[in-house]
């Protein structure tokens, strides 16, 4: 008759302990398990945690927690360890993964079109080049109001003038209106309405282990050899690695 094992008494018990205790490794079907400071033998923990933000932003260590954040999931001081993380915007910590090659799954799940997206990006530069362009109109249009009420009047290529002013200032102000437009369409059918100046990322401030994989949209890569310093950015043509300084 097979033995009938005992039940064990669950204890609460900080994730420090567990991540600086002794790993115990066993033979055969017996489970492997950690030895804490209080020689505590732990082989199983739950994680329990309630999404108070869009954003998500912690100091040390994240452990196998299954995170879904519509902002970005901030780490930068601290490490993500197992589990599984997505992100709309943007993963920051200081380490992915940990040396013994724990799974962990680090996603941006947005679907985004970076080609609309980069088109939006340069609809907003016109926007802003052409305002700062209609605030120097503006302060010219101001300089002759003043002009003509201290003289009581203008000359007419000064009256002309203003008027020419006048007109470009109504004819930007039409432009500006149809960029935004056309800019607000491309953001709504691209990200749900979310307008940010930067592509989605994924960074790592000092290492990624093996075992982490690493999904940008249609991206995935599993992490085999250690990297340093590294970030995962969306580009047109698909992923790039950049060493983050």
């Amino acid at each position: 008759m097979p033995e009938i094992r005992k039940r064990q008494i669950a204890y609460k018990i900080r994730i420090k302990d567990i991540l600086e205790g002794k790993y115990v490794k066993e033979e055969g079907w017996n489970p492997n398990y950690i030895v804490t400071a209080n020689e505590k033998e732990v082989s199983r923990v739950n994680i329990i945690g309630i999404v108070i933000d869009k954003q998500f932003e912690f100091n040390k260590y994240v452990l196998d927690c299954e995170i879904d954040a519509e902002g970005f999931v901030k780490i930068p001081k601290g490490q993500i360890i197992g589990g599984a993380v997505h992100s709309e915007r943007g993963v920051i910590a200081r380490e992915l993964g940990t040396p013994k090659n724990i799974k962990t799954r680090i996603a941006m799940g947005l679907s985004i079109d970076t080609e609309a997206w980069l088109e939006a990006q340069r609809i907003s530069k016109k926007i802003k080049d052409l305002t700062k362009k209609l605030n120097k109109i503006k302060d010219n249009i101001s300089f002759l109001t003043v002009l003509k009420q201290r003289l009581k009047g203008l000359n007419a290529q000064k009256l002309a003038e203003m008027q020419a002013l006048k007109n470009e200032y109504d004819q930007i102000q039409t432009v500006i209106g149809a960029l935004e437009k056309e800019k607000n369409t491309l953001v709504k059918s691209n990200s749900g309405g979310s307008d940010f100046e930067e592509l989605p990322f994924i960074q790592a401030n000092y290492k990624v282990y093996p075992g982490v994989m690493i999904v940008m949209n249609q991206y995935v890569e599993e992490i085999t050899n250690q990297l340093n310093s590294v970030k995962f950015m969306m580009k047109p043509n698909g992923v790039e690695r950049k060493t983050v300084r």
